[in-house]
């Protein structure tokens, strides 16, 4: 199972579009109404971001979002695994201070560098401010 099919069943995404993710238009009410992720609202807003229409979009509606809880699995590469290298955590970290529990860091993704396409750099996978 891929990691964004888990993501998806670990929400309890009831019904899916014909990508087999959770409707765009859930998904976008689902970020906007979101500003913390912790371990209540983690799933939801993890599969939210996973059903979003390009990675410029993903980027956009999860900057405010405040990582309080780690996503599931430690070398869970679900944002690459569906936007490819068009997703960088590098711009969706708000702050510094809660890098640790947000999207996958350079040290798991370079365990898992083989999900990267010749050309493509871990270095997306580094957590920093965009402020």
């Amino acid at each position: 199972m891929s990691d964004v099919e888990s993501a998806l069943r670990a929400a309890n995404v009831e019904t899916l579009d014909a990508r087999g993710l959770m409707p765009i238009t859930r998904a976008r009410e689902v970020l906007s109404a979101a500003t913390i992720v912790d371990r209540d609202t983690l799933d939801q807003v993890w599969a939210a971001m996973l059903s979003l229409a390009t990675a410029e979009e993903l980027v956009e509606a999860t900057r405010h979002l405040d990582w309080q809880h780690p996503v599931r699995g430690m070398e869970n590469l679900a944002l690459v695994e569906r936007y490819g290298s068009g997703a960088q955590p590098t711009n969706l970290a708000p702050s510094r201070r809660n890098l640790a529990n947000g999207p996958p860091t350079a040290r798991r993704a370079q365990r898992r560098k083989e999900h990267f396409a010749p050309g493509d750099s871990h270095q997306m996978w580094v957590m920093g401010s965009t402020r």
